[in-house]
């Protein structure tokens, strides 16, 4: 959950430096945006497994 929590942290910090719409840091062609939100899909699915929750 810890993840999960930096990953929002790091969508807010850019949502604060306007940055959501910028082009984002790791060369995939996503945004900050796009990046965060699927950091945190990632995030969510990975605790879901490790923690048996069947999200189907």
């Amino acid at each position: 959950m810890a993840n999960t929590h930096g990953e929002l942290f790091e969508l807010w910090e850019a949502r604060r430096k306007g940055f959501l719409q910028q082009p984002g840091d790791k060369d995939a062609g996503l945004t900050y945006l796009e990046e965060e939100m699927a950091d945190i899909i990632i995030c969510t699915l990975d605790a879901c497994g490790r923690l048996g929750v069947d999200i189907e």
